[in-house]
């Protein structure tokens, strides 16, 4: 690391003690910069839904591709849902706390959204990778047992399940703390937004707690190795 990362990395570790130390036990290759190429500006119409950035398949006939550029969290409403259950010291996620994230998110200006859930029996088995390893128990939190799939969409609505296209073929992840900026996607990357917490009102001990469990998310899905953190 040159200079400038090591004092980058010293003070991120100074806020964020808990999201340093999961990168570095797990082995993770860490690069903090000051910009990246793929930062854009957020588009506050898009579904809040997670934190890939592969791109979504258009509805309608065309079936286009289309960008998502609303800020990411692995999870996105489920995300900020277990998030919540965190806060209140429990490990299961109640609807509650779904339509409380859903508020927390409209709230700061955004759209609640998921990956698409459509298709699926159980959690475990979602296509959304956040999802599937919390209804693996893989996680240390599972879902109450009405907070079923169809409830789900229906409180986030269909039109904000975001179905994407591809397989994951991530090289990297892109912690951005720069605000109202989110990664354009392009296929390469796993992209976390973690300003757009603060927007709803979570300090400094809850990001850092749902940032390490984004890193045991990385592991859980032999995601990419290397972190860039735009600071």
């Amino acid at each position: 690391m040159s200079n400038k990362e090591v004092e980058g990395m010293s003070e991120l570790e100074q806020r964020y003690s808990r999201f340093v130390k999961e990168l570095r036990e797990g082995g993770f290759e860490i690069e903090v910069v000051g910009s990246d190429r793929q930062l854009a500006g957020v588009d506050r119409r898009d579904a809040m839904d997670c934190g890939d950035d592969r791109l979504a398949k258009g509805r309608g006939e065309s079936l286009r591709k289309t960008e998502r550029r609303a800020p990411k969290i692995f999870g996105g409403t489920l995300g900020i849902a277990t998030l919540l259950a965190y806060r209140e010291g429990r490990t299961e996620i109640t609807q509650d706390d779904i339509l409380k994230a859903k508020q927390l998110i409209e709230e700061a200006g955004y759209v609640a959204g998921v990956h698409d859930l459509s298709g699926y029996d159980g959690w475990e088995e979602v296509h959304c990778g956040y999802a599937m390893l919390l209804g693996q128990g893989r996680l240390g939190f599972r879902f109450a047992e009405n907070v079923t799939i169809d409830w789900v969409t229906s409180v986030v609505g269909k039109k904000n399940q975001v179905k994407l296209v591809g397989e994951h073929e991530a090289v990297r992840t892109v912690v951005n703390f720069k605000k109202d900026k989110t990664i354009k996607p392009n296929g390469s990357s796993f992209g976390l937004d973690p300003w757009v917490l603060e927007k709803m009102g979570f300090n400094d001990n809850e990001v850092d707690w749902l940032l390490a469990l984004s890193v045991k998310v990385l592991n859980g899905l032999n995601g990419p190795e290397k972190v860039v953190i735009v600071k």
